[in-house]
């Protein structure tokens, strides 16, 4: 295997690698993953389609929530560890709780500014209809996994993944 031909000592990924591709339950993981956070491809790709309403993608963010929320209630480790970073990203992100009041008064679920920065007028509420909630390093983060968890990846191949993933910790 070309992996086996790489020297450990040339970089820490190439020994990262190696460690995982010999893992016993390398396989069981994927499957976990593919088949519980499989979704997340999709979730992306409707996040960065231009011209989404604010209410939409929020939407689509409190549904990536639930369904990684879901996945915990089959208590594994992993399931725990998705649920916990999702559920820390967004605690720590104030500004999309801020998003989310905006979004409300967009749609008339709520009459009040209360809790929105004050340096936003009521003039300028209007603008953020088709206000992006994603950034360019979230969409370059997850950009990988969305190539490794695309639908048209029936025919990738163990053989084929270790190469891709050699690509990946290189990168």
């Amino acid at each position: 295997m070309v992996i086996d031909m790489l020297d450990e000592s040339d970089a820490e990924s190439i020994k990262k690698c190696k460690q995982i591709l010999k893992s016993n339950n390398l396989e069981a993981n994927l499957i976990f993953i593919m088949s519980n956070y499989g979704f997340l491809s999709t979730s992306i790709t409707r996040l960065e389609t231009q011209g989404v309403t604010l209410t939409e993608s929020i939407k689509i963010i409190k549904s990536t929530k639930e369904h990684i929320h879901s996945a915990k209630i089959e208590r594994s480790a992993q399931a725990k560890a998705f649920d916990d970073k999702i559920k820390k990203v967004l605690k720590k992100n104030v500004e999309f709780d801020q998003l989310q009041k905006i979004s409300n008064i967009l749609n008339g679920q709520n009459e009040s500014m209360e809790g929105l920065p004050a340096d936003i007028s009521s003039s300028d509420l209007p603008l953020f209809k088709f206000a992006p909630i994603n950034s360019v390093d979230v969409e370059r983060s997850f950009s990988k996994y969305k190539n490794i968890l695309a639908d048209n990846r029936r025919s990738f191949t163990f053989s084929n993944l270790r190469k891709y993933f050699i690509v990946q910790c290189n990168a």
